[in-house]
């Protein structure tokens, strides 16, 4: 078949299956399905279809949920994005254009369109955040100029010469380098949304580009907090350059879970570190630019508010500011603990738990929908603000699923 769509045109195709494939990233196929010659047509898999959601409709049920063992489809689809979203996949999923079908025991004549119409409307607000979406020929164009485009580099003494020769016009195309490293210039528009990675802007023109680079790693101190304690969690300090903190008198951002790559090396945004030393069901990771979360009743995870050796400062502010979701529906029960250290000393901890949830001064709503913003008064946990050390979540009630937003000490309230 590839051969048959080579010479009809055909340049893209998706009628092979993710699982079939071992893979859900788009490939070039070879002549007659063998591996010794090559013909322009790019596969996207399919990842799945309505065929594999029993029934197909808009509700949201966690595994166990009342007619809904292993889930709902929204809920087991998000999973999957989420999954494939870690390493840039591509989604593919296949509607046909009815609800009828020959042993689809859900089909109806009444049904029609109603439900994967009313799927597709709760599923695309659920992923846009994490996802890219696109036409069949806007990604095939993409990735077919992707595989054409050449890279090479020099490096003499502290400055890397990167080029990139683009013999297709291509959009978008994002390169990633060692996080520290800095990008000096650029022959076209770049922008730099991480650590570690540029994105040729826009619509590039087919031709060659040099990007260059300062190989020399720095440290930037952040403005805020100007004091910080001793750590007695393991601080790796060459994981990720420190990013710079302007003086902001509204708050200061201790992580927006903006960078996987950053977080994946265990630092947050002030560039200090943060971990669930493998207490969680499996390891936090940043999906997209939220952080999940999926822990049991032994479960805790923390980021460190300022680098080791002296107390840290945040007398300015006045409140924790967290954001979170929950992919069960239901507002959990845990509790936040921000530690201080003795100011005499810098080293000596203490720990100040505030329970959140049911059952507390601080409510959550049974939403998954929504980010609930949620605003934590530091007199509440009884912390001396002079020498503020980390913020932890830990005591979960069961086990389950939460996801952060972001993670702020500032001042007022965080709507």
């Amino acid at each position: 078949m590839p051969d048959i769509w080579d010479q009809y045109g055909i340049k893209y195709d998706s009628s092979s299956a993710a699982n079939d494939q071992n893979t859900n990233l788009p490939y070039q196929l070879f002549s007659n399905r063998g591996y010794s010659a090559e013909v322009d047509v790019i596969e996207f898999s399919m990842t799945s279809s309505d065929e594999d959601l029993s029934p197909m409709n808009d509700v949201w049920a966690v595994p166990g949920a009342t007619g809904y063992p292993q889930g709902s489809g929204l809920y087991q689809q998000l999973e999957l994005v989420k999954k494939i979203a870690k390493y840039g996949g591509s989604y593919t999923f296949l509607i046909h254009p009815t609800s009828f079908g020959v042993g689809i025991t859900w089909a109806t004549s009444v049904q029609l369109f109603d439900d994967k119409y009313a799927f597709q409307k709760a599923f695309i607000p659920l992923v846009r955040d994490i996802a890219y979406f696109d036409t069949m020929g806007g990604r095939g164009d993409f990735t077919y100029a992707r595989l054409k485009t050449g890279i090479d580099w020099t490096i003499d003494s502290n400055v890397a010469t990167v080029t990139v020769a683009c013999p297709l016009p291509i959009k978008n195309l994002t390169l990633h380098f060692p996080t520290k490293w800095t990008l000096l210039t650029s022959t076209t528009a770049v922008r730099t949304p991480a650590d570690g990675a540029v994105i040729l802007d826009g619509s590039v023109p087919a031709g060659t580009y040099t990007l260059t680079f300062s190989t020399v790693s720095t440290t930037a101190t952040a403005t805020y907090p100007s004091s910080v304690p001793s750590a007695s969690f393991p601080v790796i300090t060459d994981a990720a350059a420190t990013t710079t903190v302007s003086p902001d008198p509204t708050g200061v951002i201790i992580d927006d879970f903006s960078n996987p790559q950053r977080y994946n090396l265990q630092n947050n945004s002030l560039g200090q570190y943060t971990y669930d030393d493998k207490t969680t069901v499996t390891r936090t990771s940043v999906q997209g630019d939220f952080l999940l979360i999926q822990y049991n009743s032994s479960s805790y995870w923390y980021t460190l508010l300022g680098p080791s050796s002296t107390c840290n400062d945040y007398s300015k502010y006045d409140t924790l500011q967290i954001a979170f979701r929950f992919p069960s529906g239901k507002g959990e029960v845990f509790s936040i603990n921000v530690q201080d250290v003795d100011p005499t000393d810098c080293t000596t901890t203490t720990s100040h738990y505030l329970p959140v949830g049911p059952g507390s001064s601080y409510l959550f709503k049974d939403d998954y929908f929504d980010w609930q913003r949620m605003n934590f008064n530091l007199t509440d946990f009884g912390v001396n603000t002079t020498s503020l050390k980390a913020v932890t979540l830990a005591r979960f009630a069961n086990t389950s699923q939460v996801e952060l937003d972001y993670v702020r000490i500032g001042k007022g309230l965080l709507v």
